[in-house]
């Protein structure tokens, strides 16, 4: 089991004994229930953040530079599938090659299915944000 499953199951387990003590102890509602609302809402942004896209991003597309960008070697894509056909977003090693500066290297934000086809050495398109080069996105 991946890391992922592991603590979402621990939110399960602490959701359940949660359930429980405020079974045997009788816990008033009104004091149980904002555990269990925490403890919903916790779960919740868990499993859904990985598929929400940076903040940044979207300003990036529209407002950044566009460069050409080499793909690195990525050890932490290595057999890092989707069995489940989720569609998280990661981080890829990329050199990015702007016109008028310097290259540099990055970590580009990208969704696992368009990492899937990225393959190290290929060149592609990127947006970067030329204030923090940290910002990286794909141009789709």
């Amino acid at each position: 089991m991946k890391k992922r499953g592991f603590i979402l199951l621990a939110f399960y387990v602490v959701f359940i004994l949660l359930f429980a003590v405020t079974m045997i102890l009788k816990i008033p509602s009104f004091l149980a229930l904002p555990l269990f609302l925490a403890c919903l809402i916790a779960m919740l942004v868990y499993v859904v953040a990985p598929y929400i896209p940076p903040a940044w991003a979207r300003k990036v597309r529209q407002t950044g530079k566009q460069a050409k960008a080499m793909v690195l070697p990525n050890h932490t894509l290595n057999g890092k599938g989707s069995p489940d056909g989720s569609d998280h977003w990661l981080d890829l090693s990329v050199q990015v090659k702007p016109e008028d500066e310097d290259a540099f290297e990055a970590k580009m934000k990208c969704k696992l299915s368009q990492s899937v086809a990225l393959k190290e050495g290929s060149e592609i398109s990127v947006f970067y944000d030329p204030t923090n080069k940290k910002r990286v996105v794909i141009a789709s």
